[in-house]
């Protein structure tokens, strides 16, 4: 689905290709080529459209119906027939990662290192057996544990030449558990909240770059910064 955004274009326009024959690339077949064009400004939009085409063609059903189109004609006729319509506001369902994967209470330091080494990502969300939000665990959560309570007195640690307030974080971080220095959330986004929502609650919380996203005490996944940008401001 190529897309494009030009400046002072003032529209949204939608066009499609079939090809005669389906186009191989890699392990998959391309049946059908959506190509969007609009402007710089319609970012709620244009998204939601992309959004709602690659939603319809999860559907088995659907995909039959349009492929089977014998003209341009006929192809507009189907597609207006399943009643689609796009709505104008996007929400973090619509650019969270929803694959963000979760540690449980009793995981170990040494567990949330690995984690933040594979996934690289500094964020932790802490949820129990049936997936509930409880928690999180920030990367400076795990460092605090680290340095014993007499480095926090001092204006700096320059004079040490050893890593000696490191030695408690590794000598414990495979027994240390997570429920030990997890925090509660200082703000949960709901999958329904819209994106001025989200902003606002990231510029309130100025110290986050990632956000928890639960509905119903249920963890959904993780709204980043990074998330804002590629799939909102600059997708």
């Amino acid at each position: 689905m190529p897309h494009a955004r030009i400046e002072n274009f003032d529209d949204l326009s939608v066009s499609v290709l079939i090809p005669q024959t389906p186009i191989k690339d890699g392990d998959r077949l391309i049946r059908i080529l959506y190509m969007i064009i609009t402007d710089l400004t319609k970012s709620n939009l244009y998204l939601n459209v992309m959004a709602g085409i690659v939603s319809l063609h999860q559907n088995e059903e659907f995909m039959n119906l349009i492929l089977g189109a014998s003209s341009p004609e006929d192809f507009v006729k189907r597609f207006e027939s399943c009643n689609i319509s796009i709505r104008k506001v996007i929400f973090v369902k619509d650019i969270m990662n929803a694959a963000y994967p979760s540690l449980t209470p009793s995981a170990t330091l040494k567990d949330a290192l690995d984690f933040i080494v594979k996934n690289q990502k500094p964020y932790i969300p802490v949820c129990d057996e049936n997936r509930a939000l409880i928690g999180e665990v920030l990367m400076i959560d795990i460092l605090t544990v680290g340095m014993p309570p007499y480095t926090h007195m001092l204006k700096n640690l320059a004079f040490l030449s050893t890593i000696e307030p490191l030695e408690e974080l590794l000598r414990n971080e495979s027994v240390s558990e997570l429920r030990t220095i997890m925090r509660k959330p200082s703000a949960v986004l709901s999958p329904d909240t819209i994106i001025v929502e989200a902003l606002f609650q990231f510029i309130h919380n100025s110290n986050r770059s990632f956000l928890p996203v639960a509905e119903n005490g249920i963890f959904q996944g993780v709204l980043s910064y990074m998330d804002l940008v590629n799939n909102f401001l600059r997708a």
